[in-house]
């Protein structure tokens, strides 16, 4: 898959729009009413539903990280290791 740069930005931001207003992390419309997805939407996934499906069952799996390469960096450094025949779920830390 390719998206270019601004593609990137734009489907994150439909995506944030499409949270439950209740949610943290729900992103503002950037223009009035609902907006159609994005066309690279289809790059990723078969429907547009099918991709906030896929979101919003990562949140609950899965870590995610922005920020510079440094501070990924620093982060991953404090990351401990787990043996694959030990599989548990660790809460993020809430003071990243």
């Amino acid at each position: 898959m390719t998206l270019s740069e601004s593609s990137y930005i734009e489907l994150v931001q439909w995506t944030g729009e499409q949270a439950r207003s209740d949610k943290r992390g729900k992103l503002c419309p950037l223009t009035d009413g609902k907006r159609a997805a994005p066309v690279d939407i289809w790059q990723i996934a078969n429907h547009p539903r099918e991709w906030i499906r896929q979101v919003q069952g990562t949140e609950s799996l899965y870590y995610r990280a922005i920020g510079s390469a440094e501070a990924l960096m620093a982060k991953a450094g404090g990351i401990a290791t787990v043996p694959s025949d030990h599989r548990h779920i660790v809460p993020p830390d809430p003071a990243y």
